[in-house]
């Protein structure tokens, strides 16, 4: 080893930090040596070499005007689509626009739920209207068959040699319409509903016409006839009273029944429910 060396490791030796420096100084030295000079071009390659040239064909006339035609068409097939897609997306703006939320909400909604309520009103008062005839017409057939078997009955009494006056026959057969029938000083009931057990056959009459349709009025109105018919019967033989005998009862008993198989075969007891 020669001196330098040896009085360099002694001088380390005796001062550990100058040997430090003396290391980092050495690595860098090794390091800008071997590093690459940055400075200096990197090599270029030069273009590739071109093996051959190519060109593309010539288009005919015929082929430009087909791809300008397919070109026209491929536009014209994009503003189609376009266009309907514009008219969807203004549609529902509109629909999604407050205004129109708010008018769906208040005055569609609102006019449906009126026009619910009012259905359901009108079909409610047309149940109770048909209901209404159904009782009116039920206690009124009613009271004119009770007045029919009455009327029979009193014809084989005649016949077994019994006789009544002719005003009593006609006014037996109004009180079963009246449902006024005695039996002694015991007055009678022949009604079916109750609420009707006072009412007169005349007042029956007036309410199922008030319901009843145009059609029916008619029909309706023949029957009050009828019953004016048999009151006016009555009438008459009270003021001119004749004599009671086996034919006279049987002729009252004939004419009442008449009167009443006429009311019962009216035509508005069967148009109406």
């Amino acid at each position: 080893m020669s001196l330098s060396l040896r009085r360099a490791f002694r001088c380390v030796a005796k001062n550990p930090g100058f040997g430090v420096v003396a290391l980092l100084f050495c690595a860098s030295l090794v390091f800008f040596k071997l590093s690459p000079d940055l400075s200096a071009e990197p090599p270029h390659a030069g273009p590739a070499p071109v093996a051959g040239s190519f060109s593309f064909p010539a288009l005919t006339d015929a082929r430009k005007n087909e791809i300008r035609a397919e070109e026209l068409f491929r536009r014209q097939v994009a503003k189609e689509i376009a266009t309907g897609e514009e008219k969807g997306t203004s549609w529902w703006s509109v629909l999604n626009s407050s205004f129109a939320l708010w008018f769906l909400s208040s005055v569609v909604v609102s006019g449906l739920t009126a026009a619910v309520a009012l259905y359901q009103k009108k079909h409610s008062d047309e149940k109770q209207r048909k209901d209404l005839q159904t009782r009116l017409v039920t206690e009124i057939s009613y009271r004119i068959n009770n007045g029919l078997v009455a009327m029979h009955l009193d014809e084989k009494r005649v016949g077994a040699g019994n006789v009544y006056a002719q005003g009593a026959v006609y006014a037996e057969a109004l009180d079963y319409l009246n449902n006024r029938v005695y039996s002694g000083a015991r007055l009678l009931d022949f009604s079916i509903h109750q609420d009707y057990k006072t009412r007169q056959f005349l007042s029956l009459l007036f309410e199922l016409r008030g319901s009843a349709g145009a059609v029916q009025r008619q029909p309706l109105r023949d029957a009050d006839g009828e019953y004016s018919a048999l009151e006016a019967l009555a009438d008459d033989a009270g003021i001119q009273n004749p004599a009671v005998d086996n034919a006279s009862s049987l002729r009252a008993i004939a004419q009442s029944i008449q009167r009443l198989e006429k009311l019962r075969d009216n035509p508005a007891w069967k148009n109406l429910p």
